[in-house]
């Protein structure tokens, strides 16, 4: 999983009360995503929209990932977007599937 640089202490917080005695979440870096060796990562963003700098940061990572991977699927819930990328090595984003993630609503 990976979340906007500096946004994962609101996952924290919501984890620890909604999935109280659970692991902790382990959020990976952006740049760190292919050396971890999983196929398949989801960006988590936090889109309450009175929060200006956090939306600031979800586009800034969704831009980031859309460059660098295939988006495979977004979904939208209250306050909450979910990315999911192709993460394996090699791939590249391209523009027709990153333009067919993006019209996913």
């Amino acid at each position: 999983m990976v979340v906007p640089s500096g946004e994962d202490y609101h996952f924290h917080m919501a984890w620890d009360v909604y999935a109280s005695g659970m692991p902790p979440l382990t959020f990976t870096p952006i740049a760190a995503l292919e050396d971890r060796g999983c196929t398949r990562s989801w960006l988590i963003s936090y889109t309450r929209g009175d929060f200006i700098d956090l939306l600031r940061l979800a586009r800034s990572a969704r831009k980031q990932l859309d460059t660098r991977f295939p988006a495979i699927d977004r979904q939208s819930y209250f306050w909450i977007a979910l990315d999911l990328y192709d993460t394996r090595r090699g791939l590249q984003a391209s523009t027709a599937h990153s333009e067919r993630a993006a019209a996913i609503p």
